[in-house]
């Protein structure tokens, strides 16, 4: 099992009879892998019915990546072209993190199956929730990047509960988009990008992100602005950042409030789910086509031994 979370099926029979002398063919690792669903399906049932305390904070990331599927279309005649397709998918992963623990448990989750409805995944969320301590007045805080799904499905998820709920961009991608921003601003000394940079970053961290917004229109920047080409797109890279703050700060709420969540000692970065990505990823991309059952399987022996190395 260790070799399939991150090799290939030829490489693990390969390895397999190099190292074990077994000789193993690709269909028999895949028949291994159907016949472990059952111990890992059962590992988590199990995991799920923990009973933990009731927790005052909970530390939630989220983030997603593509994978793809061969999509099998049964109405089509056998060895009829257009019998099968490829077809990408976004794979939900998150962790979360309760107050004063340092070993978050990961839940990865995705939109496959047409059955699978976003209702579907509130629940399962639920489950992955109060299994770490979600009370009726748990405090939960959300970090993550500034992809708007995140958002909406968060907003959906906690619609109806009242829990106070709380959601920040990760502080990283915001330093990247001012950082990007400032390079596009012409004519700039040494000096006078570190000052622009240092005052940007200190507006946003000091919940004052607004001013970048007002000095980008008072000196009108986007005009001025060097527009770069990437990919064959001409990017204005100062209107992007305008875009990215002014999208998600409004007169009720704002998405940038760090020195909150440092009261809360709460994480305004999304590192540790992105770098949980990175590991999925890497065993999931690349020239691979899955079938929907090999994936899930595959998803669930991968976050089983994220959760069970970091327990």
């Amino acid at each position: 099992m260790n070799l399939l979370l991150t090799n290939s099926y030829e490489d693990v029979g390969k390895k397999m009879e190099i190292h074990h002398g077994i000789a193993l063919s690709k269909t028999q690792i895949k028949r291994i892998l159907r016949e472990e669903k059952e111990a890992i399906e059962y590992f988590f049932s199990n995991l799920s019915r923990k009973n933990k305390s009731i927790k005052d904070k909970l530390f939630y990331q989220l983030d997603g990546f593509s994978v793809r599927f061969l999509i099998h279309n049964k109405k089509i005649p056998k060895k009829a072209k257009g019998r099968f397709r490829t077809e990408l998918k976004e794979i939900k992963h998150s962790l979360i993190r309760a107050q004063g623990s340092v070993t978050p448990e990961y839940f990865v989750k995705f939109y496959i199956n047409k059955k699978y409805t976003k209702e579907d995944y509130k629940k399962e969320l639920d489950s992955f929730f109060k299994r770490n301590g979600l009370g009726k007045k748990t405090k939960v805080f959300v970090t993550a990047d500034g992809a708007p799904w995140i958002k909406k499905l968060m907003d959906y998820f906690f619609m109806n509960k009242n829990n106070p709920y709380y959601f920040i961009i990760d502080w990283y991608h915001l330093s990247e988009y001012i950082h990007d921003g400032v390079r596009a601003i012409p004519g700039l000394s040494a000096n006078e990008f570190k000052n622009y940079l240092e005052r940007w970053k200190e507006y946003a961290y000091s919940s004052s992100i607004e001013k970048i917004t007002q000095e980008i229109m008072e000196k009108d920047l986007i005009k001025k602005a060097i527009v770069s080409v990437e990919k064959g797109i001409k990017t204005n890279k100062i209107k992007s950042l305008y875009r990215y703050i002014n999208n998600r700060v409004t007169m009720n709420t704002t998405q940038f409030d760090y020195p909150f969540y440092i009261n809360n000692n709460a994480p305004y970065g999304s590192g540790e789910v992105e770098g949980g990505n990175k590991l999925l990823k890497n065993r999931m991309s690349g020239p691979k086509n899955w079938s929907i059952e090999g994936a899930d399987t595959m998803l669930k022996l991968l976050v089983l031994n994220l959760n069970v190395s970091l327990s």
